[in-house]
């Protein structure tokens, strides 16, 4: 009996050390990946900008810096929540996430509202819809907490039964 528990020891003790390795290399292999798809992703990015809209190739290069500017967004993200701001920055996506439908219904609400008065239709200002879309979510960050409450689910039997 003895020797089992001593080998169980030791058993836990390199399955535990396996998944700390294992957990550092998929850090590591975030990190990698993030390291490469930041710069594919500006490159495609200049690229995109560089090349004739009316190019052959114009659509995949568009669709292909999309890509790349996502997966170098999530990746930095996911590495960013590992850190301690990861917990400040938790506290808020965690309730706009929570309220997502709610909060692309009335972004397009707000959006369409806001397209008369502020000249966007058929316009390239960039940079007016971009303060746009951040007031909206900064408008939609704030009551988050006071709408989002924690509801605790229980089964539909449960739920009906009085």
């Amino acid at each position: 009996m003895a020797r089992t528990l001593d080998r169980r020891t030791g058993q836990l003790a390199v399955v535990l050390a396996l998944a700390a390795l294992a957990a550092l290399a998929a850090l590591a292999a975030l990190a990698a990946l993030a390291a490469l798809a930041a710069p594919a992703a500006a490159a495609a990015v200049w690229w995109q900008h560089t090349y004739p809209a009316d190019g052959a190739l114009a659509t995949r290069i568009a669709a292909s810096a999309g890509l790349l500017g996502a997966l170098a967004y999530a990746t930095v993200l996911l590495l960013v929540l590992r850190t301690p701001l990861g917990r400040l920055l938790s506290a808020v996506l965690e309730p706009l996430g929570r309220m997502a439908l709610t909060n692309y219904v009335s972004a397009t609400l707000a959006v369409l509202a806001a397209t008369p008065l502020l000249g966007l239709k058929d316009s390239a200002c960039w940079g007016t819809a971009m303060l746009l879309a951040a007031a909206i979510l900064t408008v939609q960050a704030r009551p988050q907490p006071l709408v989002v409450v924690p509801i605790q689910l229980r089964p539909w039997s449960g739920a009906c039964a009085a």
